[in-house]
């Protein structure tokens, strides 16, 4: 997946790849690219995933749900379903976890940490491997 930005005179052009919503939003903020609504929107969702992700890395699992669940409800975002699919398993909502996943292929089809989550769930609890909330690797 891409992104081909071009500023308003049209005299410069940016490609950028990956699925980084912050990260696009950001660029989008620091080039004008968008109205002051929509950087608003952008903040407001880089500011939920940056509490996500620092509630993740300590633990606190109803706040980083909260904020995953403010983040997805703005602007869905893989990182965010990842998260969101990967919590939902620790905390044993295997549907919620499913509805994630499939959301989150939904938006980037080629996501192998998808579609391992994905196979995650089709074995049975005691059979998966530890699935541990935080940032994706790689």
């Amino acid at each position: 997946m891409y992104w081909q930005l071009t500023d308003r005179s049209q005299k410069h052009r940016w490609v950028f790849t990956g699925h980084s919503t912050l990260g696009v939003a950001l660029v989008l903020a620091a080039i004008g690219c968008a109205d002051d609504a929509a950087n608003s929107e952008l903040r407001q969702v880089g500011a939920h995933l940056t509490a996500a992700r620092n509630a993740l890395a300590s633990g606190d699992d109803q706040t980083a749900l909260a904020e995953l669940n403010k983040s997805i409800n703005i602007e869905a975002s893989t990182w965010a379903y990842i998260e969101r699919a990967r919590l939902q398993m620790r905390l044993g909502d295997e549907q919620a976890a499913h509805r994630d996943i499939e959301a989150g292929l939904a938006l980037t089809p080629d996501s192998r940490e998808l579609r391992r989550l994905e196979d995650e769930l089709k074995k049975p609890a005691t059979q998966r491997t530890v699935i541990a909330a935080g940032p994706e690797k790689g």
